[in-house]
């Protein structure tokens, strides 16, 4: 079983980094799945939520930040230095991205974006991830639903110990 879980958990990390990102820009998913091979995808669409709004331009770099926010999981989560290589379907959707944008920089801008919001939203992510690997398949309400759980903020340092170089 554990081998089992162990394949799963980076297919249920990454494919829950795409869906809570894409949530987070406001963009819909309509769900994220995974299978016993440790496959996975989440739908994100570039429909939007109510009050989203934005150039052109910025809709697609949101979208690119999407697409990168899988491997960002991985690597914040798992601490896995190989997520920088993306499967097919991600390479292929941020190539055709990139081309869109045509800036030299979008890529490594996205990628940074995307650290930043998988750190943000990672009591999220993880939450989606271990509901992916006990469900195999969640609808976009149910995602909604994990994401819309409250996160328990990480614990404020102690910072007369900082200070002092004491660790709490």
């Amino acid at each position: 079983m554990t081998d089992d879980l162990d394949e799963l958990l980076p297919a249920a990390t990454h494919e829950a980094g795409h869906a809570v990102i894409g949530r987070a820009l406001h963009f819909v998913c309509e769900g994220a799945s995974i299978s016993a091979s440790g496959a996975g995808r989440a739908t994100v669409h570039k429909r939007f939520r109510d009050g989203c709004a934005g150039s052109h331009a910025s809709l697609i770099f949101s979208a690119l930040v999407i697409s990168v926010s899988g491997a960002a999981a991985e690597r914040e989560l798992l601490g896995r230095d190989d997520a920088d290589i993306p499967d097919e379907g991600d390479r292929a959707r941020q190539a055709s991205l990139l081309r869109l944008l045509d800036r030299p920089d979008a890529l490594a801008l996205a990628e940074r974006e995307a650290a930043r919001l998988v750190h943000q939203h990672r009591g999220r992510i993880e939450r989606v991830a271990r509901a992916l690997m006990a469900a195999g398949t969640l609808s976009g309400r149910e995602i909604d639903s994990l994401i819309a759980q409250p996160t328990r903020p990480d614990p404020e340092p102690d910072r007369a110990a900082v200070r002092e170089g004491v660790s709490p």
